[in-house]
């Protein structure tokens, strides 16, 4: 019989919380990971505005910087901005780890 928690299922499988069997779940995650290997080993895509020098997704959030300076925070699965914040000097790359953000130019600021 199926169970949950961990109990046995058919053939001594191993059922999580979610009702999936560590067979299905290594196969789901081979899955995954085939779709960024893809993804990866594809040609660069264009920043989709071309004011946009910089883009960086951790999460559920994102951060893009921008020509003048312009940093931008915003929602990764909706597209929708949560902030924005004007910087005096010319951004061009930006990073994440977490849910701390940076961003920095060829003025050696961050």
């Amino acid at each position: 019989e199926g169970g949950e928690g961990g109990e046995g299922g058919e053939g001594g499988e191993v059922f999580a919380a979610d009702g999936l069997s560590e067979r299905e779940r290594v196969y789901l995650s081979e899955l995954s990971l085939d779709e960024w290997r893809h993804a990866a080993a594809g040609r660069p895509k264009e920043l989709p505005l071309p004011s946009m020098t910089a883009v960086c997704l951790s999460g559920e959030c994102g951060v893009s910087t921008h020509a003048g300076g312009l940093v931008r925070l915003w929602g990764a699965t909706t597209g929708r901005r949560l902030a924005a914040h004007q910087q005096r000097i010319e951004l061009t790359a930006c990073a994440a780890c977490g849910p701390i953000f940076v961003a920095g130019g060829g003025a050696r600021a961050l």
